[in-house]
């Protein structure tokens, strides 16, 4: 199977795209590239995702967006750092053509594919899901990509509070 078990996230400016770095169950690495164009039409099913997680709560509008907010600066909140995966050159590498995606229990099932036989399948469930979100969201800030695609609650829960400001 090609369950990834740990991914690092991140923006490639030569490249213009995301690169995830999977761990393989196995413990090999590989680098999947993941374009900006693909990423705009896999946000909607994860907010679709989270939307229905959350039950009837988001027909009540900005109530709705604020359990969302605070949903997100929750699980941003809760995420702990951890050494990005640093794969060795010549390590597998491939551009994502297509996502086969499944809804879980708890979350989504991603499988990612690239244009042969190559594929990955990454599970995104319960917190986890809204913190690859996070991630995905300060990603495509720093790629200068636009922000128009992403909903205001996730743009407000990104945003610094004072609290979380240091000051020497």
């Amino acid at each position: 199977m090609t369950l990834l078990k740990r991914i690092t996230t991140d923006y490639d400016e030569a490249e213009d795209r995301i690169k995830l770095v999977g761990e393989y169950q196995s413990g090999s690495l590989v680098v999947i590239w993941l374009t900006q164009r693909l990423l705009s039409r896999l946000l909607p099913v994860i907010l679709d995702r989270l939307q229905k997680a959350m039950g009837d709560i988001h027909q009540v509008g900005q109530v709705g967006s604020v359990v969302q907010e605070f949903a997100q600066q929750a699980a941003r909140a809760q995420m702990t750092p951890s050494p990005a995966l640093k794969p060795e050159p010549g390590a597998q590498s491939w551009l994502v053509k297509s996502i086969d995606i499944a809804s879980t229990p708890n979350g989504l099932r991603l499988i990612f594919k690239g244009g042969g036989s190559e594929q990955a399948t990454l599970k995104l469930e319960g917190q986890f899901l809204r913190q690859w979100l996070n991630i995905l969201y300060d990603v495509n800030r720093k790629a200068g990509w636009p922000l128009s695609i992403w909903p205001d609650w996730i743009r407000e829960s990104a945003r610094p509070s004072e609290q979380q400001v240091v000051k020497h």
